[in-house]
């Protein structure tokens, strides 16, 4: 249920409203705390305002309000477009030195915040870089936070997000969108001290400039990063030579990558392999790439990338290759196209592209042959015959789950039913309300010690099945 509608519930009842209101303030933007404070007021137009008039002496209920919410905050919002005006800004008010010698404004569940700096406008020209939000950063955020998002859109103020990196010292998630910054920025703001605690990293922009790459390689916690990339770099890509240090990378065992949509598949590949030729990715055992276009057979630049992938990370269990378009749209690849593939510890196998084999040849046993451990095997846009389903476990013995395409037609899965039923002992089968479509996931039940006897539980859609 959304926020909206947990809104509407809580007028309800008095006792709906205190069971969904953790859930309403679990998520909230900066404004909606400030106007918690009594006296606190809010304009719109083309000069946003907050006016807040605190009074002195502060009364002893002055902050129950704000209490009784803030403590459910998990996640604060601070996009930088209102004026905030009051008394608070002379370091001599009340309000001010009570934050500062106490920290008693500070929202204690607070994990993740989102810091959104937006074009600048001519309301805004007169502010001292943005204080006002840089006092209630001091004023609310604990020390404690682990999450940071900053995504900037023509603007190069860089102040909260210093007073914010100032305030994460334990800092395990950055999430970075943004045009190219100096060297300076990733040197001092964003820089080796700053981010050495950082696992998980998210970055929107350019994986040519020379800067983000030393950044990258600077991070020595860093497991799982995702890319999404600029769309300049596929035009004429070109990494830049550095210098890494052998550390470099060394911890980073999981990458996606999401190409622009802008150029063509060939140039995206192109740019693949230039990432493919440093060290981020040599020790990695999880990849996910999802092109903006469809892979076609007889595509160069397909074996190219798919060369230096085998070259250049050997550890990889997990590979995930999706394409963005309509499943009907994809055209066939052959299942020789996964050959080299064959070579890598394969465990786990996601592929959006329809894959076919030859006349007289069985798709899985192909697979079992190359992929002798496979586990997982996801092939949505894939057809498969009933007869290769129920022989799976013959092709692939170590799979636990897979996921394939059927027939479309409510018709064709009327055959599907004829089909397996007469194969299947001890069959229960129950109608669902999942929506009709093409997609069925098999998932192996663990097999037991005796011979022959094998559990699958079908679910494709409108059916469930479940076979012994």
């Amino acid at each position: 249920m959304s926020v909206g509608h947990l809104a509407a519930v809580q007028r309800v009842c008095r006792r709906l409203y205190i069971i969904t209101t953790p859930y309403v303030w679990q998520s909230v933007d900066l404004e909606r705390l400030l106007l918690l404070l009594p006296g606190s007021t809010c304009e719109l137009g083309k000069a946003p305002k907050i006016q807040m008039i605190t009074p002195s002496p502060i009364p002893d209920d002055y902050f129950d309000r704000f209490f009784y919410y803030s403590r459910f905050v998990k996640c604060l919002t601070i996009i930088p477009q209102f004026v905030i005006s009051g008394s608070f800004e002379e370091d001599s008010n009340e309000v001010a030195v009570l934050v500062k010698a106490t920290g008693h404004l500070t929202l204690p569940s607070l994990r993740e915040v989102k810091l959104t700096m937006i074009v600048e406008n001519n309301q805004r020209g007169y502010r001292d870089e943005y204080k006002d939000y840089g006092f209630w950063i001091e004023a609310l955020i604990p020390r404690a936070i682990e999450h940071v998002s900053f995504e900037a859109f023509s603007n190069y103020n860089e102040t909260l997000l210093q007073a914010l990196v100032d305030r994460a010292p334990e800092l395990s998630h950055f999430d970075f969108a943004c045009e190219v910054r100096s060297s300076r920025f990733y040197r001092d703001i964003v820089g080796p001290k700053a981010m050495s605690n950082v696992h998980f990293l998210r970055y929107s922009g350019s994986i040519m400039d020379p800067d983000v790459l030393q950044w990258l390689a600077s991070m020595p916690q860093l497991q799982s990063l995702e890319l999404t990339l600029d769309p300049d770099d596929s035009e004429d890509p070109s990494v830049p030579e550095i210098e890494y240090e052998t550390e470099a990378f060394r911890a980073l065992t999981t990458l996606r990558v999401f190409t622009c949509d802008h150029g063509d598949v060939g140039e995206q590949l192109n740019l693949l392999n230039q990432i493919w030729r440093t060290p981020l990715v040599k020790c990695l055992t999880c990849l996910e790439v999802k092109l903006s276009k469809p892979i076609h057979p007889g595509i160069e630049e397909v074996d190219n990338f798919m060369n230096v992938l085998i070259s250049h990370s050997t550890r990889i269990s997990n590979l995930r290759i999706w394409a963005s378009s309509q499943p009907e749209d994809f055209p066939e690849m052959g299942v020789d196209f996964l050959s080299d593939i064959g070579q890598l510890p394969i465990l786990e196998l996601t592929l959006q592209c329809s894959i076919y084999v030859k006349a007289g040849e069985v798709l899985f046993k192909y697979l079992g042959v190359k992929f002798i451990n496979l586990e997982h095997l996801d092939l949505e846009s894939t057809s498969v015959e009933v007869s290769d389903l129920l022989n799976v476990h013959n092709q692939l013995p170590k799979l636990h789950s897979l996921r394939t395409g059927v027939w479309q037609t409510k018709t064709d899965r009327k055959r599907l039913k004829r089909t397996l039923l007469p194969k299947i002992k001890g069959l229960a089968v129950r109608t669902t309300d999942s929506p009709c479509g093409s997609s069925l996931s098999v998932r192996f039940r663990e097999r037991r010690a005796m011979s022959g006897l094998c559990a699958y539980n079908l679910d494709f859609c409108d059916i469930d099945l479940l076979a012994l």
